[in-house]
């Protein structure tokens, strides 16, 4: 019977392992695919400032008129939200990971 229990209770923790490392594996993947995101969101956050710092000069010279501005101005604001908003996520899923490898400390058992 212990030999019964020793059996089922190593299974039990080999399937536990193993269910620890798929999901591991699965935030790795997230977490890859959310960092190329950030690059892309990034330059393009970037290049949504640039534009609206031309546009902003066009409009003190008279070449341009304020709802052009407006909407350039909204398109970058757009842009760093999305930026921002994939820094969490990728924040998230380092501690979901952190949490899954055991890494993280309770601050109140300190």
């Amino acid at each position: 019977a212990i030999e019964a229990q020793e059996a089922a209770a190593s299974a039990r923790v080999g399937q536990t392992q193993e269910d620890t490392n798929r999901q591991l594996r699965a935030l790795e993947a997230q977490l890859d695919a959310l960092r190329r995101q950030e690059a892309e969101k990034a330059a393009l956050a970037a290049a949504a400032a640039q534009n609206y710092d031309l546009f902003a000069a066009q409009l003190r010279e008279g070449q341009r008129a304020v709802p052009e501005v407006v909407g350039v101005f909204e398109t970058r604001i757009r842009a760093e939200r999305e930026a921002v908003t994939v820094r969490y996520d990728i924040a998230r899923i380092e501690l979901r990971i952190a949490a899954l490898l055991g890494v993280l400390v309770q601050g109140d058992r300190i």
